[in-house]
């Protein structure tokens, strides 16, 4: 019970506020017990004081003394005193009923005779004696005051009673089980209300804290109170919002993180296995001609072909390294006003021994200059891998067109090489590295399958894209640069469609 009560805020709050409403309802029923006839004798006093010396005053134009009786009486009743009228005997004047009864009477003065306020009178009337300042519903007040009626001088005796107080206390005394009852009752629903009032919301945000943990960003706290409960509602919201796109960013940064990792993964599988393939003819040749075996005797056309091969291992290590410094960031585009044109034309004059060797002819359709910012070493390495794909990829004397042109701020060059078509898987997976629609072929042409996976590297560098579809006479290879970075792909699309 103890550990659920300190486990609990709500239970602390609730003994505390029973506590505390219990404390106040018994301190404020003892003050009102203590203070109560202390302050009702003080306040009766000072009442009686000044009523009695009216009364002084009223009596003074009286010229006997039975025409103060109804006087006194009046005075009694509406003041809740009693009056004791004394002639210069000593004897009861009024009320008439205790001079009646009354046998010897002894009257004692203690101070000073004439000065009203402070004396303590001592009354004996008859065989009763009377002290009235000590009777428990008696006087509790007294004035003695020496008066003239009708030239004679007598003794005015007015008492306060304390009657009304004590019975008063009395009753409290009677109805102090109710009033504990109905203390505990109110106590009790107070502290309930109270402690739920105040930690339902407290609740709500231990709830709210407690998801949070958990990675449960959904629930939130209510933001309608203006309170310091309420600015921590907030402040807790404004933090789980935060948190939950930290960690939504975190996720996509993991996830592109495994991206990279597996296509670097899947990139360096690929290079072993292309490495292996030349490594293993290379080893073959050599080992045949050292040990002089067989064909491997005339060595003059194995070490032509064991050189072609290193050749291939060397244009295979440089497009890797290429490639490797693209994706590690370390090739940086250098841009400046480079003819596109002029570039491209340029690469086609290198491959014209290749093409004359195929029988094929060049188709071009380019302007005489057409200037663009880009890294002309990267654009070169573009127009070279586009040229020679499509000429070493094209069959015999087949036609190879080449087209540039700029349409609405954008510059497009597409190559096509006749007489052949790609499944269009094929021309999904074109751009992916060391892919190669029928391998022995390719390799046989001594493609590395790196080509235009760089070709899509560099222009994407140049912040646009590359594409490749079927034509209607072959394969057409594509690429479009945007001289507005903000246009959308869409756009980019309907101003690079080819027909």
């Amino acid at each position: 019970m103890i550990r659920r009560i300190r486990n609990s805020l709500t239970a602390k709050i609730f003994l505390l506020t029973v506590s505390l409403l219990l404390a106040v309802s018994m301190i404020t029923y003892g003050s009102v017990s203590l203070f109560l006839p202390s302050t009702y004798r003080h306040i009766l006093g000072e009442d009686l004081r000044d009523v009695s010396q009216e009364l002084e005053e009223n009596l003074k134009q009286y010229t006997s003394v039975e025409q103060t009786f109804n006087l006194l009486e009046l005075f009694a009743a509406n003041n809740q005193a009693s009056v004791t009228l004394l002639d210069e005997q000593g004897e009861i004047v009024f009320p008439q009923t205790a001079t009646e009864n009354s046998g010897d009477v002894f009257y004692e003065f203690q101070g000073e005779v004439g000065q009203a306020g402070e004396e303590n009178l001592v009354i004996s009337v008859g065989d009763s004696f009377q002290q009235a300042a000590l009777t428990e519903n008696g006087p509790s007040a007294q004035e003695t005051y020496f008066v003239q009626i009708g030239g004679k001088p007598y003794t005015l005796l007015v008492a306060g009673t304390m009657q009304s107080v004590s019975q008063t206390m009395e009753i409290l005394r009677k109805i102090l089980h109710t009033v504990l009852i109905v203390i505990g009752l109110v106590s009790l629903l107070c502290a309930l209300g109270a402690s739920l009032y105040l930690t339902r919301p407290i609740l709500r945000l231990s709830r709210v804290s407690r998801k949070m943990a958990e990675l449960d960003f959904d629930e939130t706290c209510p933001q309608s109170r203006g309170d310091e409960v309420g600015v921590l509602g907030r402040s807790l919201n404004e933090l789980s919002g935060n948190l939950k796109r930290a960690l939504t960013g975190l996720e996509e940064a993991n996830r592109k993180l495994r991206q990279d990792i597996d296509r670097e993964r899947s990139f360096f599988a690929a290079v072993s296995h292309e490495l292996k393939t030349p490594v293993t003819v290379l080893k073959g040749h050599l080992g045949g001609m050292c040990q002089n075996i067989g064909p491997y005797q005339n060595r003059d056309y194995y070490l032509e072909r064991s050189y072609q091969v290193t050749k291939t291992m060397e244009k295979l290590v440089g497009e890797i390294l290429a490639v490797s410094r693209m994706e590690s960031g370390a090739w940086e585009a250098r841009m400046e006003r480079t003819d596109l044109a002029e570039l491209a034309r340029l690469q086609a004059a290198e491959l014209t021994e290749l093409l004359e060797e195929k029988e094929q002819e060049w188709e071009m359709n380019l302007p005489d200059h057409l200037n663009w910012e880009a890294d002309g070493k990267m654009m070169e390495k573009v127009f070279r891998n586009l040229l020679s794909n499509a000429v070493a990829y094209s069959p015999r004397k087949a036609r190879i067109r080449i087209f540039m042109r700029t349409e609405e701020e954008n510059l497009l060059f597409w190559v096509e090489n006749t007489g052949v078509h790609l499944s269009e898987e094929a021309l999904e997976r074109l751009f992916e590295p060391f892919y190669r629609v029928e391998g022995s072929r390719n390799r046989k042409l001594g493609g590395s399958g790196l080509g235009l996976y760089i070709v899509q590297k560099i222009v994407k560098t140049h912040g646009g894209d590359c594409r490749a579809e079927n034509s209607r006479d072959g394969v057409r290879v594509w690429f479009c640069l945007r001289k507005k970075a903000g246009l959308p792909e869409k756009s980019l699309e309907n101003h690079t469609k080819i027909t």
